[in-house]
């Protein structure tokens, strides 16, 4: 019973350890490709990450720009120098508002994917909003009313003043949104750095049970169906050789049986009798075998009677006789 079991196990077996490297292969694959995931998502984050740091950085460059080229308008001796300045500041204050709002939910013109800002950095945007909008406000005041009067200089000295004084407050706050954005996003490196350790401890996992539970128990296995191989091959040798020996054998019995000519021997007469059973001839072999006891049997019904045989049996073989028939049996004497 168990021979005729082992095949079934040993292939149960073998389809277990397939259904377990299956499984380990593709929990192989899908932490490859989480992975792979993760590291595009965070360099796509990272990228957009980079731009904002950026823009953010740029916007301490432009307020200071800002408040440079109020001071030479104010300073200015020449309409057409004036006019040139205020041209240039409003494009440079359109640059700032821009990516201002492109800081608070993203632009993608000038690459900012839409995204919602932290509660530290919303809270630091809250703070710089209003020097923001004083040297929005002004600014746009002064460009407006030099452009259509580029001798009024007098006139915007207030607003000059109001920029001038707003863009220490902005600084400060800007210095710290950039701060803060770094910080966040090397913490979201650090988080993908750990993540990617999770990861690769988890698939080393997997590749050190796979080697346990798979490939050492199917390399044993292997080695032991080589073996059995081995062993079968050598009990089909030594039978494939136990079976020549007994052809030859039986070869060499079949020579023998023919070379052996057995010629059949002549029946002899030993008893020659009437249809009434008397004896009218006794041979010499009969003689030899009855001895002393020969010479005292004439009548071969009356022998039979005293050697014990019924009177059905004698008329039985009597009758055939009579006919003409031949009877065949054994006397025992």
């Amino acid at each position: 019973m168990a021979a005729g079991s082992s095949p079934k196990i040993s292939k149960s077996r073998f389809n277990r350890i397939g259904r377990f490297y299956l499984l380990a292969l593709s929990g192989i694959a899908a932490i490859i490709v989480i992975s792979q995931a993760l590291i595009q998502m965070h360099i796509s984050k990272q990228q957009n990450d980079s731009v904002i740091i950026n823009i953010a950085g740029r916007q301490r460059m432009l307020s200071q720009n800002i408040s440079k080229q109020v001071l030479q308008l104010v300073a200015s001796n020449s309409r057409e120098e004036t006019a040139a300045l205020v041209e240039k500041l409003n494009t440079t204050v359109d640059l700032w508002e821009r990516s201002h709002l492109a800081l608070l939910d993203g632009d993608t013109s000038i690459g900012i994917e839409q995204h919602i800002n932290s509660d530290s950095i919303s809270g630091m945007f809250e703070v710089i909003e209003v020097p923001f909008n004083n040297i929005l406000v002004n600014t746009r005041a002064i460009t407006r009313t030099l452009s259509k009067n580029p001798e009024l200089q007098s006139d915007v000295v207030p607003n000059a003043r109001m920029v001038l004084s707003n863009e220490d407050k902005f600084l400060v706050g800007m210095d710290q949104i950039v701060y803060q954005y770094q910080q966040e996003a090397e913490a979201k490196i650090s988080r993908l750095q750990i993540i990617e350790l999770i990861l690769f401890m988890v698939a080393l996992t997997i590749i050190v049970l796979e080697f346990l539970l798979i490939f050492r128990p199917l390399a044993s296995k292997i080695k032991a169906t080589v073996a059995h191989l081995v062993e079968s091959e050598e009990q089909a040798k030594s039978m494939t050789k136990e079976i020549n020996k007994l052809y030859r054998e039986l070869g060499k019995s079949y020579q023998d049986l023919e070379a052996v000519s057995l010629e059949p021997e002549d029946p002899d007469i030993l008893l020659k009798l009437n249809l009434d059973g008397t004896l009218t001839y006794k041979s010499r072999k009969f003689k030899n075998l009855m001895e002393e006891e020969a010479e005292s049997v004439t009548n071969f019904s009356s022998w039979l009677k005293k050697e014990g045989y019924s009177e059905d049996f004698l008329e039985n073989m009597l009758s055939l006789l009579k006919k003409g028939e031949t009877w065949n049996g054994q006397l025992k004497m």
